[in-house]
């Protein structure tokens, strides 16, 4: 006989019967109706959450969605008056008596430098605008001859 092959005995219980049929329902009735109920009670109280929960997710996306855009225009309220005040409070420094004396001090030893014991002469051969006619002639004799 094989695993799968079909039982060729007669089963002993019969389920058919009348009196063992009402006695198994009228046992198994009230616990499924109970498992039932639980269920429907389960059911509705499951999709009452998963409602609200979706209703205060959408809101709550809402609300950060707000809550961002509000932020970002504070910041770049923020942002646009810091950089009124740095540029005020730089043009002040910039302008104030102790700056002023350094930037002159500055520009002195610079032009001394530049104008001052052999850097004019430096300053002259560096941008004299000669060099740049003596380059192209170069450049054009040595593009003719090869």
């Amino acid at each position: 006989m094989g695993i799968i092959a079909a039982s060729t005995k007669e089963p002993n219980v019969s389920v058919r019967g009348g009196h063992q049929r009402s006695e198994v329902l009228s046992r198994l009735g009230p616990a499924v109706q109970v498992a039932l109920q639980f269920q429907r009670i389960l059911s509705v109280v499951s999709l009452s959450v998963l409602l609200r929960t979706y209703f205060l997710a959408s809101h709550l996306l809402f609300v950060s969605k707000l809550v961002a855009w509000q932020a970002l225009l504070a910041s770049r309220f923020v942002l646009f008056k810091t950089a009124v005040a740095s540029g005020i409070a730089s043009q002040a420094a910039w302008n104030c008596k102790s700056a002023r004396r350094l930037r002159k001090k500055c520009e002195y030893e610079f032009y001394t430098f530049i104008l001052g014991a052999g850097g004019n002469n430096l300053f002259c051969m560096m941008f004299w605008p000669g060099w740049w006619l003596m380059g192209f002639v170069t450049l054009a004799i040595w593009s003719c001859v090869g």
